[in-house]
C-alpha cells in the first residue's frame, strides 16, 4: 500500500483560486512518485467525496458558507472558522482511516494550518506546511480595525509552523521572513509557476466580484531566477511589464 499524505487546503480542484492551483500541481507530482492523496477543502461549497483528475480522493466534511463564487460577510466568516475549530476531531476521525504518513497544510486558508496541526498530533504523523501568503501583513492592511485579533490569531498558526517538521515558501523574501517569524530553520522555497490556462479561468471566475478601491500593489518577476535586490535596483523595467 502506498504512502498516504493528507494535504488540507482551501478551494480544490481549480480554477477559483492560485491556492486551488498549486495544490492541484502538488497532488499531481505526489501521484507521479506512487503516493496516496487525499484532498480536505475547507472552503468547499459542497460536502461529501469525489474521485480527482489524478487518482486522489477529494473529502469535504462540512459545507463552507465561503464558496467559489459568493464572498461572505465577516460575521459569517468569523462563525465559519468556530465550526471548524469545533469539528477538528470530526475530521481527524475521518483521516485515522486513511493513516497518513504527512499531513500538509497551505497558508491560505487561515484555519488549515490549526486544523493541520491538531490532527497532526492526534494521529502522530509530521506537518508540513506550504506557505503562499503572509496572510496577517495583507489582512490587517484590509482591516486595521481588527489587529490585535490577527494578530491573536496568528499567534498560533506561527507556533504551528515553528514546529513543523518541513516549511515551503513561494519566495526568498518569504523564506527569509518566515525564518525570523518563527525560528524554523527548515525551509525549503518552491515557486510558482504561470499556468495560463488556470489562472485564466480563475480571473473569469473572481472577477464577478465586486471590486473595491485597491489596498496594495503587488509585484512579480517572471525570470527564472530570482533577481537579487542590486539587481532590481539597477535594472529597467521590460517594456512589455
Amino acid at each position: 500500500m502506498p504512502k498516504q499524505v493528507i494535504i488540507i487546503t482551501g478551494h480544490y480542484p481549480p480554477p477559483f483560486t492560485a491556492n486551488a492551483i498549486r495544490a492541484y500541481y502538488m497532488a499531481k507530482s505526489l501521484r507521479k512518485y506512487g503516493f496516496g492523496v487525499t484532498i480536505i477543502p475547507l472552503l468547499s461549497s459542497w460536502r461529501g467525496y469525489r474521485q480527482g483528475e489524478f487518482g486522489e480522493k477529494i473529502i469535504s466534511p462540512f459545507t463552507s458558507v465561503k464558496s467559489e463564487l459568493k464572498r461572505s460577510s465577516l460575521l459569517q466568516r468569523l462563525q465559519d472558522l468556530v465550526i471548524k475549530r469545533r469539528e477538528r476531531s470530526k475530521i481527524s476521525n475521518i483521516l485515522r482511516n486513511y493513516s497518513p504518513s504527512i499531513i500538509i497544510a497551505t497558508l491560505p486558508p487561515i484555519e488549515a494550518i490549526p486544523i493541520a496541526s491538531y490532527i497532526a498530533e492526534k494521529l502522530k504523523a509530521p506537518l508540513i506546511t506550504d506557505i503562499q501568503d503572509l496572510a496577517d501583513d495583507y489582512k490587517i492592511m484590509e482591516r486595521p480595525y481588527l489587529y490585535p485579533l490577527i494578530r491573536y490569531y496568528f499567534r498560533g498558526i506561527y507556533r504551528a509552523i515553528s514546529e513543523a517538521k518541513l516549511v515551503i515558501a513561494t519566495t526568498e523574501f518569504m523564506a527569509e521572513e518566515l525564518r525570523k517569524r518563527t525560528k524554523n530553520n527548515n525551509i525549503v522555497v518552491i515557486h510558482n509557476g504561470a499556468d495560463t490556462e488556470h489562472y485564466t479561468k480563475c480571473f473569469e471566475i473572481r472577477r464577478k466580484f465586486k471590486a473595491r478601491e485597491p489596498i496594495a500593489l503587488f509585484l512579480g518577476c517572471l525570470l527564472y531566477t530570482s533577481p537579487s535586490p542590486r539587481d532590481l535596483s539597477t535594472s529597467r523595467m521590460p517594456s512589455s511589464a
